[in-house]
């Protein structure tokens, strides 16, 4: 029997903006790095799950992004040449 497999494609926008900068390329990186939140993906998986209501999602958020907003999810690491 053949599986039919059903996708749905979402178009988004994004902006990309660029930084120049007189200062080392690693402080560059590690002054962005703290600025966006890392929490622990386990506990705060937990913490949504258990969120009741849209004020407790919001709470639940609003501990875990840094100072600029953003929250890292996943960090990928590219081995290649």
């Amino acid at each position: 029997m053949k599986q039919t497999v059903s996708t749905t494609v979402r178009r988004i926008e994004v902006q990309r903006f660029g930084v120049t900068s007189s200062k080392p390329f690693q402080a560059v990186l590690a002054s962005l790095q703290s600025a966006i939140g890392q929490p622990s993906m386990s506990e705060f998986d937990k913490d949504v799950a258990s969120a009741a209501a849209y004020k407790d999602l919001e709470q639940v958020v609003g501990k875990a992004v840094g100072s600029s907003g953003l929250m890292e999810f996943m960090r990928l690491i590219w081995a290649g040449s």
